[in-house]
């Protein structure tokens, strides 16, 4: 691995979703997120954090602040000048104050802004954490720091790319043989759920006799 010390790829439970295919019972409570805790010596790759931001926040998905929260009553946490980013990315350029973001890469050609979960500046001694949210159907093959959006052909020579990470090939693979139930898992519940609302599509057509010209 480089640019990083180490990582670790988790799959979280997530949140029952009901409704499929019309059907209020139709629930799928085995859905699951999955994320990256990338952590970083201070010393050998040290990140440029921005002294404004608090040296810890939460994951709030593991709280009901999500759900309390509403136009009355906003989270109160600063809000990201990246696009699609949410919450403010506690990384700043030390040159030019921009806030800078993270973009992931994988082996299929994709890329695009990825959003922190959650940090710690010090989680061990001399040792930051970032979690990022991500796929659960293919891991990232890189990170880029950057300030603006990126190309794979300017890696890694373009001046906006500030810290990049690049994740060995074997724990990409590990990563995608950990993912391949839960991906069964899916498909198999999608099937099931799209044969129901087509028997049920069926059923409400009404049956024509067969017409002959005359």
């Amino acid at each position: 691995m480089q640019g990083a010390d180490a990582v670790a790829f988790r799959v979280m439970p997530s949140y029952a979703t009901c409704g499929w295919g019309g059907d209020r019972q139709a629930c799928r409570e085995d859905e699951v997120r999955c994320v990256l805790d990338v952590y970083f010596d201070q010393q050998r790759n040290p990140l440029p954090w921005d002294p404004r931001m608090p040296p810890v926040e939460l994951d709030l998905s593991q709280t009901s602040s999500e759900f309390l929260a509403s136009a009355a009553n906003r989270l109160m946490r600063p809000r990201s000048t990246l696009p699609g980013a949410g919450v403010r990315v506690p990384l700043t350029d030390p040159q030019t104050g921009k806030e800078l973001g993270w973009m992931y890469w994988d082996k299929s050609g994709s890329s695009g802004w990825i959003g922190i979960i959650s940090y710690d500046k010090n989680i061990f001694s001399q040792i930051s954490m970032i979690t990022i949210g991500t796929s659960c159907y293919q891991a990232p093959g890189e990170l880029w720091l950057t300030t603006e959006v990126l190309n794979r052909s300017e890696v890694p020579n373009s001046p906006q790319l500030k810290h990049r990470v690049i994740f060995p090939d074997n724990w990409q693979q590990r990563v995608k043989q950990a993912m391949a139930v839960s991906e069964q898992r899916s498909r198999a519940f999608y099937r099931e759920q799209g044969e129901k609302a087509l028997k049920a599509l069926q059923k409400t057509q009404p049956s024509q006799s067969p017409s002959f010209p005359q």
